[in-house]
């Protein structure tokens, strides 16, 4: 008994010693990770390009060397990069430092040397109501940070610029979230300046507000600035492996809407993980080569990684220049690269193959046999069994489930198995991600421990994964479908008869229909060299379901920062020299051709009666009413146009609703917008008129940037114009009762403050309603000439009955024309049209084409019988029906001048059975509004209702927003991560 006692206090005693040690070895490696995080984390902003991310670089080195690297080297690119130069706003002599935004796409937050001056507004607690409720014309407006995209109503509202306040008071989690940042930009170059202020700033500014003049001034530039990847090489120790080289990957760079302050500390987590693996790989060196790469530009589409992976391709094609780092991989194979993208506030990690931003096609690697045996083993051994590994592993149900990603992550394996490497990349899987993409990614909210526990698996797995024999690194390389895209933006010289004016220092875009992907800005950048040059690497090429991609290219002033040039994307332009590149090659070249434009922007293009963003324009010359020969425009990626031309969907371009136009500077300009997939309809317009002036002069050169007030003014220009039409119809004996009811409403809550959305949605309707009164008369009017061609004939028949077949088709033609003159000064269908002659050519040409087929069908017919063998033709009738009733009706045409009494019988009938068929047919459609009470009986009822659209379709994001607005009640969006089972 006293020895199972004693055995039984040995086995404790042991585990408890090993517990301490596992204890101590967790707190150890916590203590090393968050020296890392405070390190990286104590810079202003780690955004390449910046000062703060060229001093990591330095750090990391330093870390490098000191854990036993030999050599590290570096391998330097160019990505674009928006560089804040300084930001101020002046009140009352005092100056307070501020930060410009991220721009919205080329146009940045630049005020140019006078700066801008206004009145200093703070508007809290921010709302459609609140907005429209305060006069916002030329001023200055000061919101706090986590007001959503209420800035974009508030320049409709007229502001001038918005100053993003800090917001201290909060969780910095709702203060500063990640969602927040990604709607404080857009995707289309607006001329909308933002700027942020830091808490002790916003606390000074919150207190002096409202001020009558305050000055603004920034300036910020796109410049081409310089990453520099580290890369240390780990000699493998076993020498029948050590051929056999492995990169393991990560970044150092950070994001933020605000590009000055990116401290970027759990965006760090990656590269600290990263740091420790490299100092234990250097002191014991595995039995397979690493190549240790640390790399920027993760956040610019991932441009260090497309470099580096870029230099691996020409090293398997033996066009790579000779440097000390080709040198240094001289014999080595390199077919995996393995990317660890961690963050803190999550448990466990998903294994990821390929992965956003591109669509590859994969082939499940026999290394996850391996993967799998390993991770089993870890988990059985320290987390009792508990997994903390996911992905497309087995279990297949474990490990998907824990290995979800609550959006797409684009991670720098992608970029390798787009080359056709084996790209592998470890993501920390159900985080959410925050404090990504925000000022606010401080180390005191990194969940160290959180990090902690991932860190220890990773650091288990992977260098047990690099001894393992069996562990198969070394897969056959897939299909390359790294796309290299070159040309050159140029414009029209004078005189020329080709484009051929380079424009220098242009920002060339890519653009990806997702402005912002966790963080990281997909599209791919490039600017012009001095002879309008540019090369964009790292597209998406050869790949199945390839959908062509757009390229957009922006010019801007240095000083002011407005852009000046943009691509052509007018109809002989878009034939002659298409800015829609479609990449079935691995190389292709494109030259995109510009011309001097001024900016339109309008700020709100949801479309209150479809609940859609519009996505549809067509823009129109202010004097002739012609399209636009030389146009550029930028609109949102709706979900329309995702499903059409992209991958990924989500909130994010429902949530964007601001539209660009760029048109010549000397032209008034009207604009036409509508939504669906064939763009037929007109939703919104405008005319750039007002009260008394239903067609309008369009929006002249003089006119501002943006088109504030859009709601008001695009309800004014259709009731304007419905006004207009409604009386030209009413002139000509053509009236509709509802109609002029709906009209005369919509233009009463045209002339009120916050009812214009509503007047712009019965606007619409009436508009549409009136054009389709218009194509019903001119509808019945073919009608009528249809009748008439029968008429003719018989009224030929019986005035004249001619005997000679020319005469007869002469007479019927003169009683046609003579009965069209009298319907043409009689029926007001002829006077609602441009040219009434028109119709009747329309009309005949019908007519013939369809007496001209008749015959061609006829004949036809006749060869077929004629090729029927003898045989089949002895089982078949020889009689034709449809000529003998034709020859029956014809004998009765001709004898209806002998029998006047029968004729005039028929012809009653007939007129009879017209009136009848007309007056069936003539049915008006009027809408009728019906509002239910939900009433709650028995104590029971519904709290809620669910609105969506048919099949699940997505909302738009300002859906919840206006209907709230619209009926007084809080409206709370909802998400699916996968489509409900009903419709999967």
């Amino acid at each position: 008994m006293r020895v199972v006692a004693s055995t039984c206090q040995i086995i404790l005693c042991l585990a408890l010693t090993a517990g301490s040690q596992t204890w101590a070895a967790q707190a150890e490696l916590g203590a090393v990770l968050q020296g890392h995080l405070r390190q990286l984390s104590g810079h202003r902003s780690r955004v390449t390009g910046y000062p703060g991310a060229a001093t990591a670089a330095t750090q990391i080195e330093a870390h490098l060397r000191a854990a036993g690297s030999d050599a590290v080297y570096h391998r330097s690119f160019h990505v674009p990069v928006p560089i804040d130069l300084g930001a101020s706003i002046m009140i009352a002599g005092a100056t307070h430092q501020l930060h410009v935004m991220w721009p919205n796409m080329a146009r940045t937050s630049t005020t140019g040397g006078e700066g801008v001056e206004g009145r200093l507004v703070y508007l809290t607690g921010t709302g459609t109501v609140q907005i429209d409720a305060v006069d916002l014309q030329g001023a200055i407006v000061l919101l706090d940070y986590n007001s959503a995209d209420d800035w974009v109503r508030v320049f409709d509202a007229g502001a001038a610029a918005v100053i993003f306040l800090a917001v201290d008071d909060v969780d910095v989690t709702e203060a500063a979230h990640r969602t927040d940042g990604a709607r404080h930009f857009l995707s289309a170059s607006a001329d909308m300046p933002r700027f942020y202020a830091e808490v002790a700033v916003a606390r000074r500014l919150r207190q002096v507000t409202p001020v009558p003049v305050a000055r603004l001034t920034g300036r910020m530039d796109w410049l081409d600035a310089q990453g520099t990847t580290l890369v240390a090489v780990v000699q493998g120790a076993d020498p029948n492996l050590q051929q056999e080289a492995v990169v393991i990957a990560s970044y150092y760079d950070a994001i933020s809407p605000v590009p000055a302050l990116a401290p970027g500390a759990d965006q760090a987590s990656g590269v600290a993980v990263w740091l420790e693996l490299a100092r234990r790989l250097l002191q014991q060196p595995p039995a397979r080569t690493v190549i240790l790469v640390a790399a920027p530009g993760h956040f610019q589409g991932l441009a260090g990684m497309r470099n580096f992976v870029d230099m691996l391709r020409q090293r398997e094609a033996g066009t790579a220049a000779a440097t000390p780092l080709q040198n240094r991989l001289e014999g080595l194979r390199i077919r995996t690269v393995l990317g660890l993208d961690l963050s803190s506030r999550g448990a466990t990690v998903a294994l990821q193959q390929a992965g956003a931003p591109y669509r590859v096609r994969t082939v499940r690697p026999t290394l996850f046999h391996r993967v799998e045996d390993l991770a089993e083993r870890y988990e059985a051994a320290r987390l009792a069994g508990e997994p903390i590994l996911g992905g497309a592993l087995k279990p297949l149900a474990v490990r998907r489930d824990i290995g979800r990603m609550p959006e797409p992550i684009p991670v720098d394996g992608a970029v390798a198995s787009l080359a056709g490497f084996l790209g592998l990349t470890m993501v920390t899987a159900g985080d959410s991600r925050p404090l990504f993409d925000s000022p606010a990614d401080h180390f005191d909210k990194v969940d160290v421990a959180g990090l902690t526990r991932q860190a220890g698996f990773v650091l288990s797995l992977l260098p047990a994964l690099l001894d393992d024999p069996e562990a198969d690194w070394q897969p056959a390389r897939a299909k390359d479908s790294y796309g290299v895209l070159t040309g050159r933006f140029v414009t029209w010289g004078a005189g020329a008869f080709e484009p051929d004016a380079p424009v220098p220092g242009a920002l060339v875009r890519v653009r990806s229909l997702q402005h912002v992907l966790a963080g990281v800005r997909p599209d791919i950048l490039a600017i012009t060299a001095a002879d309008g040059s540019y090369e964009l690497r790292g597209l998406e090429a050869r790949t199945l379901y390839l959908k062509p991609v757009d390229l957009e290219a922006y010019a801007a002033d240095r000083e002011s920062g407005r852009l000046h040039t943009v691509v052509d994307r007018g109809a002989a332009s878009a034939v002659t020299h298409p800015s829609r590149v479609l990449m079935d090659h691995n190389e292709e070249e494109r030259t995109l051709v510009g011309f001097r434009v001024r900016p339109i922007v309008l700020p709100d293009l949801f479309d209150p009666r479809s609940l859609l963003t519009l996505d549809h324009a067509r823009l129109l010359d202010g004097e002739t009413d012609a399209d636009l020969q030389r146009f550029g425009l930028t609109l949102p990626a709706t979900a329309a146009v995702i499903k059409k031309d992209g991958y990924y969907d989500g909130a994010g371009p429902r949530k964007e609703r601001v539209g660009v136009f760029f048109v010549p500077p000397e032209r008034p300009v009207k604009v036409v917008m509508t939504s669906g997939g064939l763009g037929v309809g007109q939703r919104l317009l405008l005319l750039g008129g007002g009260a008394g002036d239903p067609f309008g002069a369009g929006l002249g050169p003089a006119a501002a940037p943006i088109v504030t007030g859009l709601a008001q003014r695009v309800a004014v220009d259709l009731t304007e114009l419905n006004q207009q039409r409604l009386d030209n119809l009413q002139s000509h004996g053509i009236t509709s009762q509802p109609l002029r009811q709906l009209h005369e409403r919509s233009r009463r809550l045209a002339q009120r403050n916050g009812t214009q959305r509503e007047a712009w949605s019965l606007a619409a309707r009436a508009h549409r309603a009136i054009a389709a009164l218009v194509t019903d008369a001119v509808t019945g009017v073919l009608f009528v000439l249809l009748m008439l061609l029968p008429f003719s004939v018989f009224a030929e028949r019986l005035l004249f009955e001619s005997k000679n077949v020319h005469r007869q088709v002469g007479g019927a033609a003169l009683l046609f024309l003579l009965a069209f003159g009298v319907l043409r000064y009689s029926h007001p269908a002829f006077d609602l049209t441009l040219y009434p002659l028109v119709v009747l050519v329309g009309f005949l040409i019908l007519a013939l084409s369809i007496v001209v087929t008749t015959i061609g069908m006829g004949r036809l017919n006749d060869q077929l019988q004629r090729s029927v063998s003898v045989v089949v033709a002895r089982h078949r009738t020889e009689s034709r029906r449809t000529a003998m009733v034709g020859r029956a009706f014809l004998l009765g045409v001709a004898q209806m001048r002998r029998r006047p009494m029968r004729t005039l019988l028929t012809c009653a009938t007939l007129l009879l059975l017209t009136f009848c068929l007309v007056s069936f047919t003539s049915v008006q459609s009027t809408a009728r509004f019906h509002m239910t009470p939900m009433t709650k009986e028995g104590g029971a009822g519904n709290d809620a209702v669910l609105l969506r659209r048919p099949g699940w379709a997505g909302l738009v994001g300002a859906v919840p927003d206006y209907l709230g607005l619209s009926i007084g009640v809080v409206a709370a969006p909802r998400f699916w991560y996968e489509k409900p089972g009903l419709v999967r």
